[in-house]
């Protein structure tokens, strides 16, 4: 059965749009993963080490089959690979 996911995302580091998108698309391409919407992206401070680049962040909805411990490891995968394309 599927679940309705909120998933926040953030980046500040590189091309910041770029990574939004292509964490976006390496969860969209899953089998098991479907985005619904995304919301618009935003600026943020950074907020406790201010001695870092601004973040953009933005949400998605998605709709997945996999189990929550299963889910998080995918996104521990986005997290932590080089490109998320490797996360697939």
């Amino acid at each position: 059965m599927n679940q309705l996911v909120y998933l926040g995302l953030g980046t500040n580091i590189g091309d910041r749009d770029s990574n939004l998108f292509t964490a976006i698309a390496a969860l969209d391409v899953r089998d098991d993963i479907s985005v619904n919407r995304t919301a618009s992206i935003y600026e943020s401070e950074p907020m406790y080490n201010q001695d870092q680049p601004n973040f953009l962040n933005s949400v998605v909805e998605i709709e997945t089959s996999l189990q929550p411990e299963i889910m998080m490891q995918v996104c521990c995968l986005l997290y932590t690979s080089p490109s998320p394309r490797d996360a697939t």
